[in-house]
This record gives C-alpha cells, structure tokens and sequence, in this order.
C-alpha cells in the first residue's frame, strides 16, 4: 500500500509545482478522480440517475478536498470500500478512496456514495490536515465492530449510502445490462508473451 500511495503522489500532487493560474486551474478540476474506466461510469451513472450522489459531486468540486478512486479486488467484499488521507499539496487535501469491484451497478454506486459522504465530512472539518488528525476525528463515530476490531463510520454515510440505494432502485436492470456492457469492453490482460510455449 505504501508504494501505491508513493506512486499516487507523483500522479495527483503535480499542483504543487504549479504557479499562479496553473494552481487555480488545477484546483478547478473535478475533485473525484479516476483512472478506472468502471469507477468513471459509476460517477457519470450516479450522477445521473441519483439526485443525492449528484450532490455529493457537486459538494466535493466546492472545497479543497479531492477524492482519488481506485478499484481493489483484495478488499474484503464485507468491508466494500475504505477511505484514507493521502497528504496536502497546492491548498488540496487528497484523499484515497478504495472499493471493492462490485458487479452490481446499484450497490456499487452506493457503496462509492458512503465513501464520498466521507470525503464531504473530511472536507467539513478543517482540523483534519493529516493521517493521526483524520484518525482523530473518526475515532468518535466508532458505531460498530467487525472481527473483534472497531470500524469508523458514521451514521450520515451509512444514511447516505441507503438513500442512494433507494433512488437506483427502479433503474437497476436498466444499469445492470449497461454496467456489464462497460466491464466487458474493458481490456482484459492477455497472458505473458511465451507463457503458453512448452519447456525446453
């Protein structure tokens, strides 16, 4: 996870080397990011068909907080999704947001509102500029356990996550035929040249 993190850095933090308008420029631009051309139809879907995910969006372009979404398949289907402050750099606060690949457009949507709820409570409180102060601040919205280890969360994101839910609900087989559509056009890695020769 560091090394990700460390190669995440060089990717987002550019602004920091940015002067004058180059910044403001940088600033302006969306601040739910992806690589991932899945996430990237999750967001545009979301947003679309969702008035409450919308806002999410909309709320994160208003402040310095910009929220980078990776997709990890290692991630306990259980937990789902996980959030995490990167660093500061050029007036931002970056933060990453992991999920699991969910094959399910609606709760995968969902899912990925409850970790923007997050993002947007980040972005509410001021005093959270690092790793320990962001630990901090969740440490009070402990509400349950899993394994035997405490779990943050808050209650407005799993309220969010539910409400998200809710309005997808009556566009799910129209996104699910849509979503898989997206996944099966994503290139899939080939096997490694000569894999398939026999040994010598």
């Amino acid at each position: 996870m560091r090394t990700d993190r460390l190669a995440l850095a060089g990717l987002l933090f550019a602004p920091a080397q940015l002067e004058g308008a180059e910044r403001s420029a940088a600033a302006m631009a969306p601040h739910v990011r992806t690589d991932d051309a899945t996430v990237k139809w999750l967001v545009t879907s979301g947003a679309e068909y969702s008035p409450t995910f919308k806002r999410l969006v909309s709320d994160l372009d208003g402040t310095d907080v910009v929220a980078y979404v990776t997709v990890d398949a290692t991630l306990p289907r259980s937990l789902g999704g996980k959030i995490a402050f990167v660093t500061s750099a050029a007036g931002l606060r970056y933060l990453l947001i992991t999920v699991f690949p969910d094959d399910d457009p609606k709760r995968a949507i969902a899912l990925l509102g409850h970790e923007l709820a997050h993002a947007r409570e980040v972005a509410a409180d001021s005093a959270i500029v690092d790793v320990r102060s962001m630990m901090d601040a969740y440490l009070t919205g402990l509400i349950r356990m899993r394994s035997g280890k405490p779990i943050a969360d808050t209650w407005n994101a799993r309220a969010v996550q539910a409400q998200i839910a809710e309005e997808l609900r009556s566009r799910h087989s129209m996104m699910k035929l849509d979503f898989d559509n997206v996944r099966r056009a994503i290139p899939q890695p080939g096997p490694e040249k000569g894999a398939d020769r026999p040994p010598r």
